[in-house]
Parts: C-alpha cells; sequence; structure tokens
C-alpha cells in the first residue's frame, strides 16, 4: 500500500476526473469500494459523503478520511490504493477498460484481460494517450517483470496489442487443407 502511494506521489500525486480510488475500512468490508473521481473531482464515499480530490495526495485523503470516518467508526483503519483505468484492446482474450494499480506489473494488466490470443505481437504494442501513440514493447517489459508506470502508463491511456503479420501453420493448414479439397472437387466434376 505505501509504494503505491508513493509511486502515485512520484507520478504527480493528485486525483483527476476519471481516476479510481480503492478505499478499503478495515473490519468494514461493507463501506468498502472502488470510486471513480468525477468530472468535477468529487468522489462521495459512503457515511461521510462527497469529498473534493484534487488537491490531495493519496495519504492526505487517507487521514480525512480516517478523521471523518472516526465519527461513525471506532478507531478506523483505512488504506487508499490510487488506481489507473486503462483500456486494454487488441489480441486480448477480454479487451476492456480495467482498473489497474499503479504497483501492477504489465503481466498483471494484461493477465487481467483474460491474457494475449496466439495471434499477439507484443513486441509491437502501442499505448494511445491524447491523440498521440508510442510504441512500447510488452514482450521485455513482462519478460524483465516491469511495472505498468516503468513502460510510462497514465490513467486513461490505451494499450493496442496488434495482430502478428505472419499466419501461423495453423492457418496455413486450413487454407492449404481448403484448396486441395476444392481443387479435388473440381478435377472430380471435370
Amino acid at each position: 500500500m505505501f509504494t503505491s502511494i508513493l509511486l502515485f506521489s512520484l507520478l504527480g500525486g493528485f486525483f483527476q476526473p476519471g481516476d479510481i480510488i480503492y478505499v478499503k475500512i478495515w473490519r468494514h468490508p461493507d463501506l468498502s469500494d472502488s470510486f471513480i473521481v468525477d468530472i468535477d473531482t468529487i468522489v462521495n464515499f459512503p457515511l461521510v459523503g462527497p469529498i473534493k480530490v484534487s488537491s490531495l495526495t493519496p495519504r492526505e485523503l487517507q487521514d480525512s478520511l480516517n478523521v471523518l470516518y472516526s465519527e461513525y467508526i471506532k478507531d478506523p483503519f483505512i488504506t487508499v490504493t490510487p488506481m489507473f483505468k486503462i483500456s486494454i484492446l487488441g489480441e486480448v482474450r477480454r479487451p476492456g477498460v480495467y482498473a489497474i494499480s499503479v504497483t501492477d506489473r504489465i503481466f498483471d494488466a494484461i493477465a487481467k484481460a483474460g491474457g494475449t490470443t496466439s495471434r499477439a505481437n507484443l513486441k509491437k504494442a502501442r499505448i494511445k494517450r491524447s491523440g498521440k501513440t508510442i510504441k512500447v514493447n510488452l514482450k521485455k517489459a513482462i519478460e524483465s517483470g516491469q511495472r505498468i508506470t516503468d513502460v510510462g502508463l497514465k490513467s486513461g491511456d490505451v494499450i493496442y496489442i496488434p495482430r502478428k503479420f505472419w499466419p501461423q501453420w495453423r492457418d496455413w493448414y486450413y487454407f492449404v487443407s481448403t484448396v486441395a479439397i476444392i481443387w479435388s472437387i473440381y478435377r472430380t466434376v471435370k
């Protein structure tokens, strides 16, 4: 938890619209949840109500929540984990938008999307951000155990994993088999 707050602080430290915050209130799973920062950078927490989080670091938010929840819970122990909202598209089994902890590794992020398909080209992956495209070798990042922040991912980014250019042997087999069947039918009919 401390590592995620430290990494988030190093990356800018303040919450922005669309960010996801995971708040865990120990011994109170009914109050623990993930919260999305709205367009006005306000988060509505159970019991304590709305809090403007744009000028707060994760540590400051954690301290504020501890004070506010102490009115309702005896000796609350609260952890705040900043999450990135990242879209993972292309050659993955479950393309979509995922909440990723800033301490997650690239492998963890792709695993949340169900892993890659057999046609995925991790070496030529791209990160899209605000109309810009950044090429990144995710194969190398996975092999070296890099975190999402190590490859420069930020909340709101889109990871696109393209398809390999050359077909696999199985694809060639189906193609050649189909051509052979069509040819033999043609020769038989002729």
